[in-house]
């Protein structure tokens, strides 16, 4: 797991020694290679597992979270591929009891572990307490954060869900769904700076999963382009239902004077795929208005225009 701030990170396991020096109680007291002293105290939960840390470094009281949203592990990277989703009530041994482990326990883990990571599946011949109706696979859905579904079995399931009306908002709600509902960037840039705001919230069922920034796309006259990630908007981070507000002041990338239009985008973060436009995230709302997104580039289309004095 992985800690919100790199940066203190590094000032907390980067070149420190443990010390037998003496700390408040309750700390763990640390000697830094340039001799400087760090307490830092940890919070766990009833399993004893870090949820957080807490130092003073240089006079600023720092808090940590561990944020398994942004987490690198091997745990936070495999999912969960349910075949015989909702067919019944262990769904047809993919849930099996066994020591202590109930069925509802086992099912609570995977809606746990789920928040994170991938699920989705299939469903299979219905049987005995199957849970086949429109309400069963819109709450369920939520609830598992479907993120994809076998759309060719099983047609029992299917067919009813089309036939009850259910089916679109099953297709609408799968995976992730990122809407944008306001963008503001200053028209003016100030001594090399441009200051921006945004709104957006994901009205799917589930999170993106791999971390993906927002970037913004300046673009000039002559079609050459220059590209600034947002910090601290990382979609992953969003979870389902969830809204977010987002701001701060970007610095320009060496622009020349002039005008400039904006697009925003969120490619793929790996250098390989950034400029493959079938891996780029397309917000849900992306053909509104004047705002339109572009199949060439992978960006929206903001109308907007940015002056570099």
């Amino acid at each position: 797991m992985k800690l919100l701030s790199a940066a203190v990170v590094a000032v907390l396991t980067a070149g420190v020694s443990m010390t037998a020096a003496a700390a408040p109680a309750g700390y763990v007291p640390y000697k830094c290679d340039n001799g400087k002293k760090l307490n830092v105290v940890y919070e766990f939960d009833r399993k004893g597992n870090a949820v957080g840390a807490s130092a003073n470094a240089a006079g600023k009281q720092i808090s940590l979270r561990v944020d398994k949203r942004r987490s690198d592990s091997e745990k936070a990277r495999i999912g969960i591929h349910n075949d015989c989703y909702l067919a019944s009530i262990d769904d047809t041994g993919t849930y099996q009891p066994r020591r202590d482990q109930t069925i509802e326990a086992q099912r609570m883990f995977t809606r746990q572990h789920v928040q994170y990571t991938s699920f989705g599946g299939e469903t299979c011949a219905p049987i005995a307490q199957a849970r086949t109706t429109c309400s069963d696979i819109l709450r369920e859905g939520k609830e598992y954060r479907l993120g994809y579904l076998n759309y060719d079995y099983h047609e029992d399931f299917i067919n009813g869900w089309e036939k009850e009306g259910c089916m679109a908002d099953v297709r609408k709600n799968i995976g992730y769904r990122i809407e944008l509902s306001q963008f503001q960037i200053s028209s003016k840039a100030q001594s090399g700076s441009l200051k921006w705001a945004l709104k957006l919230s994901n009205q799917g069922w589930a999170r993106p999963l791999n971390p993906r920034d927002i970037v913004v796309r300046f673009t000039s006259a002559d079609g050459s382009s220059k590209d600034v990630a947002l910090e601290n908007t990382n979609l992953r981070t969003l979870d389902a239902g969830e809204r977010a507000q987002w701001e701060g002041t970007l610095t320009l990338p060496g622009l020349s004077a002039g005008e400039y239009s904006v697009s925003l985008g969120a490619p793929d973060p790996d250098a390989r795929l950034a400029g493959n436009t079938r891996f780029s995230l397309r917000f849900a709302n992306a053909d509104s208005g004047s705002v339109q997104w572009n199949l060439r580039t992978g960006f929206l289309d903001t109308g907007l225009k940015v002056q570099v004095p």
